[in-house]
């Protein structure tokens, strides 16, 4: 599944989490980024606020 948010492209991969036992229910899919997946963004702000609207939790600025 990909995102195109103005000029940026995401792309996340289902993630199954399962079955709980102890409810006897399948856990939702999620979406994720893939690891090791490197993001180069111009605008900081804009694309922190896109993976956080995504669900991705933490994310580590690299200069390059």
């Amino acid at each position: 599944m990909s995102y195109h948010i103005e000029k940026f492209k995401l792309v996340v991969e289902k993630l199954g989490v399962g079955y709980n036992e102890g409810s006897k229910a399948r856990r939702p899919l999620l979406y994720s980024i893939p690891p090791g997946i490197v993001i180069k963004v111009k605008n900081r702000r804009k694309a922190y606020g896109l993976l956080s609207d995504l669900g991705f939790g933490s994310a580590l600025l690299v200069k390059i």
